[in-house]
């Protein structure tokens, strides 16, 4: 391995590619956490370069700007070298746009010597063998198109014009979102446009006295001979993988799933695979589908932090490969030690993945019209992910579609629901789960439902017990429901309930809309349109918190619009009966036409006849095969 100190025009002078390797995670650098820190550093050089030159024989200091991880390539006779960016792209892509901002921006100052060389900084001369030789640095794939643009670009204006032409602009957002290189080259031609006006602003005092000619040099001067790196150049012996995983100084953080990236990418290349063709065919989708906005890099919450759904789909399929309890934040330690524990073949192991992730796709954007996307839906609102792994394994043996796997979703369902109502916690589904997936692996017969309605229903201790019809019965009767289960999960029982009873109907009756929880009974009551009901020998207070318990109850639940929520939520029943009656298609709010008043007893009545229709929705843990 060797070590070098170098400056930006050394790095960028010489007739030369950086290429990013078709693996590596795109441009991610932003504007508060890298560009304004980068600029601010410059400016404090070009300030610098300006009291020195004012003040003869004062000694400047350089900027350290971190370190490049090269790896020299065997290139063809005719064809311009090729240096691989082990680490360091970010660095690389950033300066390569503000080398480009600044040129355009300096154009119009006429200043030969300042072109000369950043036109010398920013592509390569003739001859070429081919265009895409031209540029000195060449992203990952997903990004060519944006850097060329960028890179062809005259004016800021063009630019913009480009990008405008192909994305809608609206209520002052980008939607979708522009590629960050074009928001860095936005940001840096903006931020030196500002700099070499007349009258800036916020500029140390040492740059105020300059002409414009006299501050664009002192710029390019801070940022091609001020600014110094350090390359590490690999050897035969060295390896790429530890060294890039130890050098990130000022970048943005590698997530878990980008450590996972490069390792197995970085094994192919020494197993000498087509690494290109492995990545189009096997990994592309991961990171660049669609290409606006890619679908496993947008974040879920899971807990109290949101990750990727990238990160959270490795967690959950190592988890399932080792059937181990993993912390995300030890994911990359513990695929390794995954993967290194048996002899791997890239291409199996990389369509295996990719088959998983299909399946994990439906979790993340459920298919209300499927069964394993209405439970994946009422999943994600329950928030129970630690099933996850046992959902994937299992989907991945039988197929997704399969009648055992469809049975087994009923089970699992009916096992989180009637907990959930019945208000036992969570604590213990992780340890449970993995217990499950290692006894369901170590069987020598495939898995049943019959298997998976045992394993869930032989505890009888609280953590893990599966209620019986007599449990879940009382509770949806006597319970506060909507204070116990809260707004959404909620709603999910009653969308549940009411997909039941239009079973036959299900493909029209799919609940899309905006749906809200109404209270039939309001929760802010008045006693004049809605009495108090006080029983012989009750006090007022004892009637008042009997109000408050039934008020809650699944019974005086149903499911209306947002609007008609909003218009009714505190009217007398006589003016809200015959709008929900009008209004409402759901089977749920059919009850209420043959309902002329509405008081407690209507409403454990009601809570009666939906607790019968959970039972049949939930099934029986006792139930017989």
């Amino acid at each position: 391995m060797k070590t070098d100190k170098t400056t930006v025009f050394d790095l960028f002078q010489p007739h030369r590619r950086y290429v990013v390797p078709i693996f590596q995670r795109g441009y991610v650098w932003k504007r508060e956490q890298q560009w304004e820190p980068l600029w601010d550093d410059i400016v404090a050089q070009a300030a610098e370069l300006a009291r020195s030159r004012s003040s003869p024989g004062l000694r400047t200091h350089k900027h350290f700007l971190g370190a490049l991880v090269l790896n020299q390539t065997q290139t063809a006779l005719r064809r311009v070298p090729v240096i691989e960016v082990i680490d360091g792209q970010q660095r690389l892509t950033t300066l390569q746009i503000m080398l480009a901002a600044i040129k355009n921006e300096t154009r119009s100052l006429a200043n030969q010597f300042i072109q000369a060389d950043l036109d010398r900084l920013t592509k390569n001369q003739e001859p070429l063998a081919d265009e895409g030789e031209r540029y000195k640095v060449w992203p990952t794939s997903g990004l060519q198109i944006h850097l060329r643009k960028v890179m062809e670009t005259s004016s800021l204006e063009e630019l913009e014009d480009r990008y405008r032409e192909a994305h809608e602009y609206k209520y002052g957002k980008w939607r979708p979102p522009r590629s960050p290189l074009v928001e860095a080259y936005v940001f840096f031609s903006s931020t030196i446009r500002a700099y070499l006006d007349d009258d800036p602003e916020e500029l140390p005092l040492d740059l105020l006295s300059l002409s414009q000619q006299e501050r664009a040099e002192v710029l390019v001067e801070a940022l091609i001979r001020n600014v110094k790196l350090v390359t590490i150049e690999l050897e035969a012996e060295d390896d790429a993988q530890v060294i890039f995983e130890t050098l990130n100084a000022r970048g943005e953080p590698l997530t878990p799933s980008d450590l996972v990236r490069n390792f197995v990418f970085l094994a192919a290349t020494r197993e000498g695979r087509d690494v290109s063709d492995l990545y189009a065919k096997r990994w592309r989708h991961f990171e660049e589908d669609p290409p606006d906005q890619p679908f496993w890099k947008q974040e879920e919450r899971q807990g109290r932090l949101k990750r990727s759904r990238m990160d959270l789909f490795l967690f959950h399929y190592v988890t399932f490969r080792t059937a181990e309890e993993l912390k995300i934040g030890h994911l990359y330690q513990a695929f390794r030690d995954w993967w290194d524990d048996a002899p791997r073949v890239i291409e199996d192991e990389l369509d295996e993945l990719g088959n998983y992730g299909r399946i994990y796709a439906h979790l993340l954007a459920p298919d209300l019209s499927q069964r394993l996307g209405r439970f994946a839906y009422r999943l994600r609102v329950l928030d129970t992910t630690t099933v996850y792994p046992v959902i994937l394994w299992l989907a991945g043996r039988l197929g997704p579609k399969s009648g055992e796997l469809l049975g087994m979703l009923d089970d699992f369902e009916s096992y989180l629901l009637r907990r959930a109502v019945c208000g036992y916690n969570q604590k213990a589904y992780n340890r449970l789960f993995l217990v499950m997936l290692t006894r369901l692996r170590d069987s020598k017969i495939p898995p049943t439902r019959d298997a998976v309605h045992r394993l869930l229903a032989e505890s009888t201790a609280e953590s893990a017990i599966w209620p019986d019809d007599d449990e879940l019965r009382l509770h949806l009767v006597g319970d506060q429901t909507y204070k116990s289960l809260g707004p959404r999960r909620t709603q999910m029982v009653l969308e549940a309930l009411e997909f039941a009873n239009n079973r036959k109907f299900a493909e029209q009756l799919v609940i899309k809309g905006p749906l809200t929880v109404e209270h039939v009974l309001p929760q802010g009551a008045n006693f004049a349109d809605w009495p108090l009901e006080v029983k012989r020998d009750e006090s007022e207070l004892e009637a008042l918190t009997r109000r408050a318990t039934h008020t809650q109850n699944i019974g005086n639940l149903t499911l209306v619009t947002q609007s008609f929520n909003s218009s009714l939520s505190n009217a007398p029943y006589k003016a809200k009966r015959p709008e929900i009656a009008k209004q409402s298609a759901l089977a749920l709010n059919t009850y209420f036409q043959d309902a002329k008043t509405w008081g407690h007893a209507e409403i454990t009545r009601r809570a009666k006849k939906l607790a019968t229709t959970a039972i049949k929705v939930w099934p029986s843990p006792k139930r017989q095969f």
